[in-house]
């Protein structure tokens, strides 16, 4: 190795840098004539050194340059730029500046004048006075100082700076820069606050606003992404909005007809990365969506879909679309290996994080609020079914307040009486249409035809048991009752009372703490387990509770409205139908109760469409290791109260 001894300072570098094959390009085409074959014999020549190979005098002979210049040329190349990287190969280009230009020359003098003559005069003032560059930027960066503004202005940023020129003695009677120049030196320090801003973002992002700091500390650096190609490997979820307005018809408690309108309702989906196929949605009726929500697009996504009656008449599903669980068998009840979602609160809640571990076996991505871009893919299928659908019905409300398609869109929707249920129906259509249509992201395939080749190929999806359940939740309730007082054992959940025939007569079990198993689209019923896991049996709601099927949500809000006196309910009238009447009569005047009466008339039809189960079925939790055999109440009255056996 010949004559490498300028390199031996440079050992303390990393490797990397020494292996010239690594270093960043240059594209030759853009310079000159001239300047390319400057470069290319200067390349030619660090190329000779670096390799050592070649003498000094072998390297001038074939390239030209002299033993000084290849030297100089060298310590170009391993200068650090301002990402602590070397220069390499840039430090070739003619005419390229790699470091700050340094005045020699000083600045003083008695003459106001302006800046023409005092080129590299700031940087040389900081450079004098380090402190005028700590207060500077201490100021800018509003770091350990009391300053009320969110974003400092330089001219009182300029006014600063002078105070401190004055305070380490540059005198602007003797004409010292930089009060010797006419502005007195604030162009300068508006460029240098430029430059100082561009090196320092990740510090001040957060004065540009909220949605610029979310992008710039959720926006990735370059790294290349995973490449999702097999179905079911990763999907996202989230809400949406949909762009129209809407109105909800109903009959007042006086017999009236009554036409209102609603808040905007949530559409709520599943997506496949991988094929862009919509494998389930939900929609959501109320003013914001709930954990429970999320849940039932979860289940939807997994449980074959089945068709629905439509209320606008002539509707029908197009030839062409549907849904992964119909058209493809393999993927009934398939589940997906990720799940991306945004991090809000109802998607975190800890009953869909743990519906989501143990049920499914997922894991779970989740990415910065209100940061599309980490989901884009559902982003856009939200936009192509706002631009194919929703934004084009008359009562629209546009994309943006100014949207020239949004005309009074409340008005035209009641003049024109569009209700929620033809919304839902719509959206039915357009999702299922959607699946079935080409798209060029996907090589002018559909979703679902996309989803068959691959699917084809022999790589399935994980497959659930059928009978899963979502809306199972598990909660411990201890047996109260009194047998003195004759209060027979009952379970108390929500502000309702539970009990069996068996219960009612198992005084013993009074203070023993039970296991439920209670599915919230239904509370009409919950089933018990006994401390070591054998099933006491279905548990029934005591009173009028029993009579209509009603969610946890409903119940929640129904006793809400009974604990600050705006609901009143007797022995004798049925909880639904009251709470039925009382939102009526409230959505006569407020919007919000609109949308929560849509939500229980949706809920009071989906349960008539299952009236002949006299009871709900409460699926069994997959986790629970229990014995479900049931207990007779011969061998319950051989139970003990410190330890329960049972007789053979």
């Amino acid at each position: 190795m010949k004559n490498r001894t300028l390199l031996d300072k440079y050992f303390d570098l990393s490797p990397d840098f020494l292996d010239t094959s690594k270093w960043a390009a240059v594209l030759e085409d853009r310079l000159s004539d001239n300047h390319k074959f400057l470069f290319q014999k200067r390349k030619v020549a660090v190329d000779m050194y670096i390799n050592g190979e070649h003498s000094l005098k072998e390297i001038y002979k074939c390239t030209g340059v002299s033993k000084t210049e290849l030297y100089r040329l060298v310590d170009r190349c391993f200068m650090l730029d301002e990402n602590n990287e070397i220069y390499g190969y840039r430090a070739l280009i003619p005419n390229k500046r790699i470091k700050p230009y340094k005045r020699e020359k000083t600045s003083d003098g008695n003459i106001i004048s302006d800046e023409s003559n005092f080129s590299g005069a700031f940087n040389k003032l900081l450079e004098d006075y380090p402190q005028l560059k700590t207060t500077i930027e201490t100021y800018y960066l509003r770091r350990n100082i009391d300053i009320t503004e969110p974003i400092i202005k330089v001219k009182y940023l300029h006014r600063e700076f002078l105070k401190t020129c004055r305070s380490l003695g540059i005198r602007a009677e003797a004409g010292e820069y930089p009060f010797n120049t006419s502005d007195q030196g604030k162009r300068a320090l508006y460029r240098y606050i430029n430059n100082f801003r561009m090196k320092n973002m990740s510090s001040i992002i957060k004065d540009q606003g909220n949605d610029a700091t979310t992008m710039h500390h959720t926006t990735g650096k370059g790294q290349k992404t995973e490449n999702i190609i097999r179905p079911f490997q990763r999907v996202e979820f989230d809400g949406h909005k949909i762009d129209a307005a809407m109105t909800i018809k109903f009959i007042s408690p006086e017999g009236d007809i009554i036409l209102r309108e609603m808040s905007r309702i949530w559409l709520l989906m599943i997506v496949d990365v991988a094929t862009r196929t919509i494998l389930g949605y939900h929609i959501c009726l109320n003013k914001e969506y709930s954990q429970y929500d999320v849940l039932n697009c979860i289940e939807n996504a997994i449980k074959p879909w089945k068709p629905k009656e439509f209320v606008i008449t002539g509707l029908k599903y197009p030839k062409h679309g549907g849904f992964p669980s119909e058209v493809i068998a393999e993927t009934k009840y398939a589940v997906w290996d990720e799940i991306a979602f945004d991090n809000a609160k109802a998607n975190l809640a800890k009953q869909v994080e743990e519906k989501l571990k143990r049920m499914i076996g997922c894991s779970i991505n989740i990415g910065p609020v209100a940061t599309p871009t980490r989901r884009p893919i559902i982003e856009k299928m939200f936009h192509l079914l706002e631009a194919n659908g929703f934004q084009r019905i008359i009562s629209t409300t546009g994309n943006n307040p100014k949207d020239p398609r949004r005309q009074n869109p409340e008005q035209k929707a009641k003049k024109y009486e569009i209700t929620y249920e033809e919304i839902m129906d719509l959206a039915e259509v357009l999702i299922f249409e959607q699946n079935g249509t080409a798209q060029s992201g996907i090589y002018h395939l559909t979703p679902l035809e996309l989803m068959q080749q691959r699917l084809e190929k022999g790589v399935y999806p994980r497959i659930i048991s059928e009978n899963i359940s979502f809306s199972t939740i598990q909660i411990e309730r201890v047996i109260s009752g009194d047998l003195k007082k004759g209060r027979r054992p009952y379970i108390y959940y929500e502000g309702v009372k539970y009990r069996n025939n068996v219960l009612s007569d198992s005084y013993h079990l009074v203070k023993t703490k039970l296991t439920l198993l209670v599915d919230t689209k239904d509370l009409r019923t919950v089933k018990a387990f006994l401390p070591d896991g054998s099933e006491l049996g279905i548990l029934i709601a005591q009173g009028k509770w029993s009579l209509q099927p009603h969610t946890l949500q409903t119940r929640k809000q129904i006793n809400k409205l009974r604990n600050t006196g705006e609901l009143y309910l007797s022995d004798y009238e049925d909880p639904i139908e009251v709470f039925h009447k009382h939102l009526k009569t409230k959505a006569i005047t407020n919007k919000s109760s609109r949308n929560k009466l849509a939500n229980l008339e949706t809920q009071i039809k989906d349960m008539n469409d299952n009236k002949d189960k006299l009871t709900s079925q409460i699926l069994d939790d997959s986790n629970l290791e229990f014995d479900k055999k049931a207990i007779s109440p011969h061998n319950l009255r051989n139970l003990n109260k410190k330890r329960i056996t049972f007789n053979q």
